[in-house]
């Protein structure tokens, strides 16, 4: 009985996904498309230790600039409440630049600033971080940024950062290493760490869900992640309510050559 149960849940989730799915595929279509923070700094040789923006990258950067200021106006948060992200595998940087300035266009001179912070396990991925934000400055003076050599997924000894015990997050970004590959390509600390996701693309995704649901903020955290099909992402909206209480649907959907990709977007009730 509990798995025809477990099986019919499963089926109303799929059926979820794919009524949401052309909503988000023409939403992707007829939004804006907005520009790359800048990258000018970077070179080649940055791009063999950390990933390149790519179509994943355009795709998401495009979804939090959409959706940031009305999830921020649908928020039970002050309007002065200073906003804190974090985004987890930072990369090259681009995508919490990107969120800073979306949260600043939102909120507009002194609406309260914001903390911007961003994790990888690649040291060198964390400095490139740095570069990009000083090269997308200047920042006001309520507009702080924290990066952090951390594997928040794993046994990491080391401190965790400043986000990791507070209130919460209002907004977490996720480009993770989706990209099915045999379970022994998983774990590395260099560029490999970027896309290897181990069986269905879902080892490292898994081991981040529950980090997700507990960094959230209740009242209106949101988390933007990337997935491809490959991933089950109606799985991972079933996870996420049953075992960590977010509410889960697909924000906006692109084609990228051989890759359907999706940016699902959670939230914390």
């Amino acid at each position: 009985m509990e798995d025809t149960q477990s099986q019919d849940i499963q089926s109303s989730f799929e059926s979820s996904f794919q009524s949401q799915c052309l909503k988000a595929l023409q939403l992707a279509k007829s939004a804006p498309t907005y520009p790359l923070p800048s990258v000018s700094h970077l070179t080649y040789k940055d791009y063999a230790h950390v990933y390149e923006p790519s179509d994943d990258t355009f795709l998401l950067i495009d979804a939090i600039y959409h959706d940031v200021p009305p999830s921020l106006s649908a928020s039970s948060r002050e309007d002065g409440d200073m906003v804190v992200t974090v985004e987890l595998g930072c990369g090259s940087g681009v995508n919490v630049a990107a969120i800073a300035k979306a949260v600043r266009g939102a909120r507009g001179e002194g609406g309260g600033g914001g903390k911007f912070y961003a994790t990888d396990v690649n040291e060198v991925a964390a400095k490139t971080t740095e570069r990009t934000i000083e090269e997308n400055g200047p920042w006001g003076e309520d507009e702080g940024f924290g990066v952090f050599v951390v594997d928040l997924l794993g046994e990491d000894s080391a401190p965790p950062p400043p986000f990791w015990d507070g209130p919460g997050v209002d907004f977490c970004v996720f480009n993770p290493p989706y990209v099915p590959t045999p379970d022994d390509e998983v774990g590395g600390n260099g560029i490999e760490a970027s896309w290897a996701g181990g069986l269905d693309g879902r080892v490292v995704i898994d081991r981040a869900l529950g980090q997700i649901g507990r960094v959230l903020r209740g009242g209106g955290g949101v988390c933007y992640m990337i997935t491809v099909d490959d991933n089950r992402p109606e799985e991972l909206m079933r996870i996420m309510k049953e075992e960590h209480g977010l509410e889960g649907g697909v924000l906006m959907r692109r084609k990228a050559r051989n890759e359907m990709l999706s940016v699902l977007k959670f939230v914390k009730p």
